[in-house]
């Protein structure tokens, strides 16, 4: 998992930042909806994992911090039917994503050494 850190920072935080930033050219994509909040908190969240992406305890502990982010999210969101703290709504596939989010950036993050 160790070798993965850094990729998944780098790739993660390019994949948040299009997502923000076809959030506000779209309203909706592949199933997905998007409002300002959310492409805002994609855009800040891609930028992050993208720079600390240079090294590896920060790109570990970005990893984490954004799995218990978008964990804590999509629990709201199916606990609020939908509703993420009273921030922004989201739907079914959009639950699914940050699960599946969530579960990629905790099972890198602490499945890698803390130390290398």
């Amino acid at each position: 998992m160790t070798m993965f850190v850094k990729l998944l920072a780098r790739v993660g935080g390019i994949a948040l930042l299009v997502l923000g930033i076809v959030g506000f050219a779209m309203s909706s994509f592949a199933g997905l909806s998007f409002d300002t909040t959310q492409n805002i908190l994609h855009i800040v969240l891609g930028v992050l994992l993208f720079a600390a992406a240079g090294t590896y305890g920060r790109a570990r502990m970005l990893l984490i911090l954004t799995g218990i982010l978008f964990a804590v999210a999509a629990v709201a969101a199916l606990v609020m039917n939908g509703n993420v703290f009273g921030f922004f709504a989201v739907n079914t596939t959009e639950i699914g994503l940050y699960v599946g989010i969530a579960f990629l950036c905790l099972i890198v993050g602490f499945g890698s050494k803390s130390k290398v």
